[in-house]
């Protein structure tokens, strides 16, 4: 059965986009459950940042701590779908796989495939290998191009369906200020040269932003509103996510692919904490000039980068 007809309510938009300090992995419940402390174990010492893990059940008692960082979570539980939907990796028995790929596709949730048969190829792992299923969720957290070959088989499909894909432009955008100028001119140009449905999400004023388009040109008031009024309509994680905000917090990111938008930096020296948190996370950065790249470059960032101009 797909997991989500268990969900008994679902977040907003702007609650699965906010920059977060942990990472989370969820873990649907099996026979090999005994086996996930020692997985824990080996994930929390191989990632600088701290990881929260999610042990799914069928039932419906909210998620509480089980076993330090361990969290227990039924998914017919009111907290169920906040928590699932925001994940960063999921590990599985691949027998159910089915019922679930769906739901994975959907929200852009790699998935670890647990099996009993060695030496299976793709996206599945011998449940009796515990090193191998740690180091493989190790990888997805912090690498993102083994993000992105666990994503792979989602995209699949979506690539071939221009018109089905959704970009989301995340960051302010109603406002004077520099940052709101570019990312709402951003969406409305994407919005005149692509059939993508293209989106505006702003999660800078918490969970029920109250936004004013009153420094927005009458001319693209209602390109913009329409715009956020689809970033509001939580149907799925976007197929790319661009984000432009400040801080340039990345970590929570949704999205199939991950960017950095139109980035500027005008500093000597850019901070390392933020740079270690693009190199895990980021598939792209475009920035406005090559000195902002080079500042990047310096401080450790390795994520492929793009000089766009402003």
């Amino acid at each position: 059965m797909n997991p989500v007809l268990h969900l008994s309510s679902w977040p907003s938009a702007i609650e699965t986009v906010l920059p977060r300090d942990t990472l989370r992995v969820g873990w649907i419940s099996n026979a090999w459950d005994d086996s996930l402390p020692a997985i824990v174990q080996s994930v929390v010492k191989d990632v600088a940042v701290p990881v929260d893990f999610y042990l799914f059940d069928h039932g419906d008692a909210d998620c509480a701590v089980r076993r330090p960082p361990i969290r227990a979570c039924g998914l017919r539980s009111e907290s169920a779908a906040k928590i699932l939907f925001s994940l960063d990796a999921v590990m599985l028995d691949e027998r159910v796989a089915p019922d679930w790929w769906e739901t994975l596709a959907r929200w852009a949730i790699p998935p670890i495939l647990l099996s009993q048969v060695p030496d299976t190829p793709g996206l599945t792992v011998h449940v009796g290998n515990l090193p191998q299923i740690a180091d493989t969720c190790v990888g997805i957290l912090t690498d993102p191009a083994s993000r992105r070959e666990h994503l792979a088989p989602f995209r699949a499909n979506a690539t071939q369906r221009e018109s089905a894909q959704v970009w989301r432009i995340e960051g302010v955008f109603d406002s004077s200020y520099s940052l709101a100028l570019v990312n709402r001119q951003l969406a409305l140009a994407l919005s005149d040269s692509t059939q993508r449905a293209v989106e505006l999400l702003t999660y800078e004023q918490g969970t029920e932003p109250d936004l004013s388009l009153e420094h927005v040109p009458d001319s693209e008031r209602s390109g913009v509103t329409e715009c956020w009024d689809r970033g509001r309509q939580l149907e799925r994680a976007p197929d790319l996510s661009l984000r432009n905000a400040w801080p340039p917090s990345v970590q929570g990111m949704r999205g199939h692919l991950r960017v950095l938008a139109n980035y500027h930096w005008e500093e000597t020296r850019f901070p390392r904490g933020f740079a270690k948190a693009f190199n895990r996370t980021l598939d792209l950065i475009t920035v406005g000039s090559s000195q902002t790249a080079r500042f990047l470059e310096d401080a450790g960032v390795n994520v492929p980068m793009a000089i766009v101009g402003d």
